[in-house]
């Protein structure tokens, strides 16, 4: 499918008259791009499994990698499409109107993207995959079932982000912020003007909360998302670099060393040169 503005989008991908949700799985090759200026009137989550797309959203871009949930609340402008440079983007989506109950799984301040642990990945996936099934029947409760497994994914991811026990909801909120923009400025200044904080302040409460100081738990989650990345895609590793945060390849394949134990290469090597999530 080509570029498609807002008002192009097929009529099929909406929910019908009384029904909640829709799902659907795309493979979308190079130049697959949509528009949605004025956005939708309903959640969008895409689960990606293969190739890498992009969001924007208030000229800021979301990078959609193998394991990522991105969540779209309603009403924000926005386009998506496969990444500049990357030939395909494999993924499975939904629009949902979800029920208030689901209020603390989503933030409804702007496009979220979260990287699923590894380890929860497949069942994320299963959920996504079992709600795609329900929707492409007629029963009368295909709409409530498939709402249950969506449900269920988003609940396994806010399983897998909990916060330590003792962390302050402000230290929560920046290391939600680090999970989701991962990619972005993450400097102990930066991180401590979003706590509204003196940077020494800052530093001190995230080091007895986290047990950690901020730069280095910033760089090991960095480091945990690149080995996935080189474990499930066949991504040049320049390129993993950057979409975890490392403008320097070389920097990144030496710290990459320091907490592997290898370099990005070889453990690319002994996982078995990029398997699919699936």
């Amino acid at each position: 499918m080509g570029s498609l503005p807002d008002d192009e989008v097929p009529g099929e991908w909406l929910p019908a008259p009384g029904r909640r949700v829709v799902v659907g799985a795309s493979d979308e090759v190079a130049g697959y791009h949509v528009r949605r200026p004025r956005g939708r009137p309903d959640w969008m989550f895409t689960l990606t499994v293969g190739g890498c797309g992009r969001f924007v959203a208030a000229g800021a871009e979301v990078v959609a990698a193998p394991g990522d949930l991105v969540a779209v609340p309603p009403f924000v402008p926005h386009d998506y499409a496969v990444r500049e440079g990357r030939a395909r983007w494999e993924f499975l989506w939904a629009h949902a109107v979800v029920r208030s109950e689901w209020d603390p799984l989503l933030d409804d301040s702007g496009i979220q993207r979260t990287s699923v642990p590894g380890s929860q990945f497949p069942a994320v996936l299963e959920a996504f995959t079992e709600a795609l099934t329900h929707r492409r029947t007629d029963r009368p409760v295909a709409d409530r079932l498939a709402m249950n497994c969506l449900e269920r994914a988003l609940l396994l991811v806010a399983d897998a982000r909990q916060v330590p026990e003792g962390v302050t909801p402000v230290v929560a909120r920046v290391l939600e912020h680090v999970e989701t923009h991962l990619a972005d400025d993450l400097s102990v200044r930066t991180l401590a003007r979003r706590a509204q904080m003196s940077v020494s302040r800052f530093a001190h409460v995230f080091t007895a909360q986290v047990g950690t100081p901020p730069h280095r738990y910033v760089e090991r989650r960095r480091l945990d998302l690149a080995a996935r990345l080189l474990e499930e895609t066949t991504r040049p590793v320049s390129d993993v670099a950057g979409t975890v945060g490392f403008t320097d390849p070389l920097y990144f394949s030496r710290r990459f060393r320091g907490a592997h134990g290898c370099s990005p290469t070889a453990f690319r090597e002994r996982a078995g040169h990029g398997r699919s999530p699936r």
